[in-house]
């Protein structure tokens, strides 16, 4: 059977956080059936929406049912939701509601256990929203809403005061409204949230990822009112810039992947982590970090550097995934243009990565891929192209088929509707 492959399109660069190459394209979301025997991909329906789809999230229990945010900085992004009808191998898509996401350049959603709260990032300014939904409804008022640092974040497990790490707060993007240039010199100048995942073991702590702070926030929810409530963090190591969190399916532990020094770490996750800030080496630690990688091969030179808070380096990453048995861990190198690969075992309880392969993608920077049974769909997007690589059974991928699209965002694979 035929898998759904969903990809959101950057249709205006001009209004990013970022100036990707690739050619704007008049879809924001495009959907594709990968053919499990061939490894092509076939068009399966397309929608104009935007401007710049950026993360995609289909109803676990819906699936005509997809989320999207948008992602621009020269206002607030909205998030969307999408009805999928289907008609033979044709899929139509259409905007049923529209909401204020509360902040610039939406990157991530994420649904509650509950199915009626939508958690969201948004990067520029690094806030975090909590949205009701019910179903294809989404409220027209946020339910929370705040900036990072949480308070309880600047304070250690005896209530001491931490200081914060970035020259200035959240609020320097309405007080000084910075160009997109000088984010991308300074690129820890001002917090930046980029994701906010739930672990799946309890799903009572959910992470958010601050790449300005290199931090990493736990928070609780209470799905009675949608409230975040931040319970303390985990620091990481200054200038690493971590931008995803993934979690083991089945034993505690958990990766990130650090964009800014093209590494990615392991974790042994504690659920039992006392409140307040403690670092990944801390015994007490939420995260205690057991192994940090490089995501590039060896002997490249990243000529990766930070002088005076000007970042600098020929390649950064990107996406970070599992594959759904937690055996390979896959990370996205924007520059050298290629996928890490890398098996993932245990020594007792800690998560030990061997870096098994770096294959190039054949195009441009790889900003997001989706990691199938047998095959993984890697956006190549400022050369405007979808390359499908069958996965071997020693980690290696092996080229199968492309196909032009201009500038891929996101890619998931969907459930059919």
């Amino acid at each position: 059977m035929a898998t759904l492959i969903a990809v959101s399109n950057y249709t205006d660069t001009s209004i990013l956080a970022h100036t990707p190459k690739g050619a704007e394209n008049d879809d924001g979301v495009s959907l594709y059936w990968l053919a499990p025997a061939t490894g092509t991909l076939k068009p399966a329906g397309s929608l104009e929406v935007g401007p710049n789809p950026a993360f995609l999230l289909q109803h676990p229990d819906d699936p005509t049912t997809l989320y999207a945010s948008t992602e621009r900085i020269d206002e607030d992004g909205e998030v969307l939701s999408l009805r999928l009808s289907r008609d033979g191998e044709d899929i139509k898509l259409n905007v049923v509601d529209r909401a204020s996401a509360r902040g610039k350049s939406t990157c991530y959603l994420a649904l509650d256990a509950s199915k009626k709260w939508l958690r969201l990032t948004n990067y520029w300014e690094a806030s975090v929203a909590v949205l009701p939904v019910s179903g294809a409804a989404l409220g027209e008022k946020a339910a929370d809403h705040h900036a990072l640092p949480p308070s309880q974040a600047l304070r250690d497990v005896d209530g001491k005061e931490v200081s914060r790490r970035c020259a200035e707060p959240s609020s320097y993007c309405a007080t000084h409204k910075p160009s997109r240039e000088e984010h991308w010199t300074y690129r820890q100048r001002w917090p930046h949230a980029h994701c906010v995942v739930t672990e799946p073991y309890a799903q009572q702590t959910h992470f958010v990822v601050d790449l300005g702070e290199d931090a990493v926030y736990h928070y609780g929810f209470d799905d009675a009112v949608g409230r975040l409530t931040c319970q303390g963090a985990t620091r990481l190591e200054r200038g690493k810039g971590p931008r995803h969190v993934v979690f083991h399916p089945t034993r505690k532990a958990a990766f990130v992947v650090q964009e800014l020094s093209s590494t990615v770490s392991a974790f042994v996750y504690d659920d039992a982590a006392p409140a307040g800030m403690l670092d990944t080496t801390d015994p007490r630690a939420c995260l205690k970090v057991t192994q940090c990688i490089s995501t590039l091969p060896d002997g490249y030179d990243n000529a990766h550097h930070c002088v005076n808070g000007i970042w600098k380096a020929k390649s950064h990453s990107s996406e970070i995934r599992l594959d759904a048995t937690g055996s390979w861990l896959f990370v996205g190198n924007r520059g050298h243009d290629s996928l890490a690969v890398f098996e993932v075992t245990f020594d007792g309880d800690r998560p030990q990565l061997r870096r098994a392969h770096v294959v190039k993608t054949g195009g441009a920077c790889p900003r997001n891929f989706a990691v199938l049974d047998s095959f993984i769909v890697v956006g190549n997007q400022d050369t405007n192209e979808l390359v499908v690589f069958r996965r071997e059974v020693d980690g290696n991928l092996t080229e199968v088929s492309r196909r032009g699209h201009r500038s891929p965002n996101f890619l998931p694979p969907l459930l059919s509707p």
